[in-house]
């Protein structure tokens, strides 16, 4: 079967110079932008230790879920970094995020969805990236963009790290993982092993003081899917509530209207109060600080509360999603959906 051009609007600015490339086919494209990104580094030492190359270029990964993962690794090279030595190039979406966590100043945000070769934003962009003379670039999207790989690439790095890159050499030429399905905190913990970073006690830059809580009697009910695509089940919900302490209280945290019009019933005949998550980062990362414990499935902003704050968390987590529990978190009591619940799941979290 002939293989089959790429949308080119995805790709390139809508200008006249790049008409032809519409007719192109995926290979062509590609070996267009391995030679704009220029020569290839050839043969080099690489000798598992790259603490001692300061300027790095950071490739954040555009889904929260692998973002949540590897923002300890962020945090902690961020506060090793002088002379502005780090960026961390960041969809623009994530700015709140970033702000609260104080890492704003090692960023440069763009859109990605808007981003096309030949715009005067991406040359701004492809320039300040040249300009830093970065000795590394680390490529934390697990399906990056051929213009993320480009960047990678045009940056000039020496060792441009990636997840998987069998079949995104040249623009990367490390890897640490053999296969796509593989756990995205183990590949933190190759990046933390040849950045030296120390993971026995990741700093959380969201303060947690039990002793400040505005309630101390709530806990928060994440709404919120599993990264897997599923879906509380409300005899599931139902199951944990009969077996909540009559001194507690729960805040259902829902992340679109969807799905409160789907759980209003329940919620309502259980008189319990909802906030909305998805409207704002900082507004979950202050139900956080203010909150007793947290009860979710393994999602999204699960994995972001996991990550940046020491919250007692409840997760329930499908089997399936093994790879995606922090195995150095104290925090986190994991119970598998689908089992028997004990006989009180709450009293990891109430302390």
């Amino acid at each position: 079967m002939p293989e089959q051009p790429l949308n080119t609007s995805l790709l390139f600015a809508d200008k006249f110079q790049y008409w032809f490339f519409r007719f192109l086919t995926e290979q062509r494209i590609r070996s267009f932008f391995v030679r704009r990104s220029g020569s290839e580094s050839g043969a080099f030492h690489y000798a598992q230790n790259l603490s001692k190359n300061p300027r790095r270029v950071i490739f954040v990964p555009t889904d929260l879920s692998y973002l949540a993962v590897h923002m300890p690794l962020l945090h902690e090279l961020a506060q090793k970094s002088v002379s502005n030595s780090l960026i961390l190039l960041c969809e623009e979406d994530f700015h709140p995020l970033f702000k609260v966590l104080g890492l704003e100043k090692h960023c440069l945000f763009v859109r990605f969805s808007t981003m096309r070769f030949g715009d005067p934003a991406f040359q701004t962009i492809e320039s300040q990236l040249r300009s830093h003379k970065s000795e590394v670039s680390v490529m934390l999207d697990p399906k990056p963009s051929l213009l993320m790989l480009y960047l990678a690439r045009a940056c000039g790095s020496t060792y441009r790290v990636g997840a998987n890159v069998a079949s995104d050499y040249p623009f990367l030429n490390i890897s640490f993982s053999k296969s796509q399905g593989a756990s995205p905190y183990s590949f933190r913990t190759s990046l933390e092993t040849i950045f030296q970073v120390t993971h026995d006690a990741h700093p959380h830059p969201l303060a947690h003081n039990p002793a400040q809580l505005s309630s101390r009697n709530v806990f928060l009910l994440n709404l919120e899917p599993s990264v897997s695509g599923k879906d509380w089940y409300a005899e599931e919900l139902t199951g944990l509530l009969q077996r909540l302490d009559p001194h507690f209280r729960l805040l259902a945290l829902v992340p679109d209207q969807k799905l409160l019009d789907r759980f209003a019933p329940l919620l309502d005949r259980l008189a319990i109060r909802t906030a909305p998550i998805a409207s704002s980062y900082t507004a979950f990362l202050d139900l956080l600080r203010q909150y007793k414990g947290l009860v979710t499935l393994n999602s999204a902003h699960a994995q972001l509360a996991m990550n940046v704050s020491k919250i007692p968390t409840l997760l329930i987590s499908e089997p399936e999603l093994t790879n995606w529990i922090p195995q150095d978190c104290t925090s986190v009591h994991t119970l598998e959906r689908g089992k028997a619940l004990p006989a009180n799941p709450f009293a990891s979290i109430a302390g």
